[in-house]
Order: structure tokens, then sequence, then C-alpha cells
């Protein structure tokens, strides 16, 4: 089990690289991706932990067979659901992805009729539209 709560059959680790926001995708594969590739073949389990307005991070690590899991902090600044969407379908052709934030019901209804449901973990806070005005997240105005 790592610090999250995460458990796995074997070792387990959940790692981040928040700074990543400020690479490039050339600059990821340079430079990040390999050394995630090493700390993934060193545990059975291992999760990446990313923020939705980074999505060039969880896409350089797609080809980390020995990745097991994906984890999104949805950001306020970040793309809205409705663009992420696409791209979650894509992580979960792959691998398990863990999407973390406090949400609207009309947002959970909308993740929940158009994420594929294998591998995935909705870790959500269901709020009023009220309380998810002050976060000020992106999709969520009406």
């Amino acid at each position: 089990c790592n610090q999250y709560g995460m458990w796995g059959p074997g070792t387990c680790i959940r790692t981040q690289q928040d700074t990543a926001i400020n690479l490039s995708v050339q600059q990821l594969e340079e430079f990040f991706t390999p050394s995630a590739r090493k700390v993934a073949e060193a545990f059975d389990y291992q999760i990446v932990h990313t923020h939705s307005g980074c999505p060039q991070l969880p896409e350089s690590l797609l080809g980390i067979d020995k990745l097991k899991a994906i984890d999104v902090v949805l950001d306020p600044n970040g793309p809205p659901l409705e663009d992420l969407i696409p791209l979650w379908n894509r992580f979960l052709e792959k691998k398990s992805l863990v999407i973390c934030a406090p949400l609207s019901q009309r947002q959970l209804d909308m993740l929940v009729s158009n994420l594929s449901p294998g591998g995935l973990w909705l870790d959500v806070e269901l709020v009023s539209k009220e309380e998810l005005a002050a976060w000020d997240w992106a999709g969520e105005t009406e």
C-alpha cells in the first residue's frame, strides 16, 4: 500500500512531477520519461500523479508498459472536462485512471456516461454549483 492508500499485491509506489507543466513534450521524452521508466521497472505497481493542466505528462508515460495507472487532479485553470474526456479514454485503453476533484452532479454524470469504466476510479467529492464556483472550475459556469 503506498502513502495514498492504493494497494497492490507487491511493491507499490506513487510518484509525481508537478513541475512537468513547464516542460514540452520533447523535454519530457528526453529528460523525464527515461527516469520514470526506470522507477516503474523497479516496482511491481506504480502510479504517477499528474494534473489536468499538464496533459503532456501522462501522454509521455503511456508507452511505459510497467506503469499501471495515472492519477489526475483537476486544475481550476486546466482544460474543460469535455476536452479531457477523449484524452482520458485513450489513457484507459492502456492504463488505469484515477480522477480526483470536487465535481457537480452534471460533471459527474458527464464523466460516468462518457468514460470507459474499465480501470476507472473516480475519487471525487460531489459539491453544489455554488461550492464549485468557489473553486473556479472551468466548464461549470452555468
